[in-house]
Order: C-alpha cells, then structure tokens, then sequence
C-alpha cells in the first residue's frame, strides 16, 4: 500500500500521498517491522537520488522525508512504546533481538538454506513465472530506467539485498518484493507491443 501511494505522490506531487504512504508505512511495523522498514528506506532512497539529481531541494526532499515518518511514527510508536514500558528489556529481547538482528545475523527456527544469497532469486521465479521473462527484460533496460521505474526497481532492490543477505530464508520474505517486479514486468510487458 505504501508503494501505490508514493507512486501516486511522484505521477500527481504533493504532500497527501506521503502522508498515506507514511501511515501505511506505521501499519506495515505493525504488522512485521521489517515491513515497516522495507518501505521506508526505498523512499528515503529515492527522495535521495531525486535530491542529488537536482530534481527537489533539499528543504523538499527533507520535508518529504519527514511528512512520511512522522504519521509512520504517530501509528507504530504508541504500541511499541507500551510494550516496552510494560515488559521493558524483554520485549526488545525478543522483538527487537531475535526478530530482527537474530535472524539477519545467526537465522533462527532452522530457516537457513544451502543455496545462501540466490535463495530469492530462485524463488522470484517460482513465485513470478512467466513474468519473469518480462522481468529479465526489465532488467536488460536498466541503463534506460525511467523515473517511474526507479521507485519500482528500490523497493524490490532493497527487499532483495536485506533478505538475501540475511542468514534466515523463508519463501514469504520474498513477498515484499512482489508487486515492485509485477509492475516491472508489466511495463517490460507493455514496452514490447
């Protein structure tokens, strides 16, 4: 959802849709933090690259940023700051810790698997099938990325490399990356004819 509404703010511009991106955003923590994280740093990102390509000034790109994590942090920030207060070094022990850095760093519940970083790519064609033929095709333009691609190609690229290289591999940590390469590929799709 966070991606539908950032790329509304980049085809209509304003602040409304990062707004709604930011409140997705503070749901997607939530409902798994790296979620959460997942949309915020393609965003971060891009908002980036657009400042360093002269697109948006800095006072723009900074507001930007800030009009996405603020409403991020008015969602998700009461809830964790309860359940720290409730539980205190126990809930970070076991949020924070196992769920995050435990399975990035170690892997945990015996969800590690011999084929290491090519993990996703495996499953992103499993998962995409026959669009993954317009994905490789994608792909061969990259040097040619338009601007509406860009966002695309960040939220899947950041997706890929945190979860490759983390040392936990579940199928379901590629589905964050899904609908960046759906619409990658439906564009790869389109260009042809």
């Amino acid at each position: 959802a966070s991606l539908y509404f950032l790329e509304q703010n980049r085809r209509k511009g304003g602040y409304k849709s990062i707004l709604l991106a930011g409140i997705m955003s503070g749901l997607a923590f939530m409902a798994k933090m790296w979620l959460g994280i997942l949309s915020l740093l393609p965003f971060v990102l891009w908002t980036a690259i657009e400042f360093i390509s002269k697109n948006k000034t800095l006072k723009k790109a900074l507001a930007e940023v800030l009009v996405f994590i603020l409403p991020c942090l008015l969602v998700a920030l009461p809830w964790h700051l309860y359940m720290y207060l409730r539980y205190g070094s126990s809930f970070l022990d076991y949020f924070f810790f196992f769920h995050v850095i435990k399975r990035v760093v170690a892997g945990v519940e015996h969800n590690t698997v011999s084929l290491g970083p090519v993990f996703y790519i495996n499953q992103l064609v499993v998962m995409l099938s026959a669009a993954s033929v317009f994905l490789l095709l994608a792909l061969a333009r990259v040097k040619k990325i338009s601007k509406q691609q860009q966002l695309l190609w960040l939220f899947a690229g950041v997706s890929f490399v945190v979860f490759s290289v983390s040392t936990t591999k579940l199928r379901t940590y590629a589905l964050p990356m899904l609908p960046a390469l759906a619409l990658l590929s439906a564009t790869a799709f389109t260009g042809i004819f």
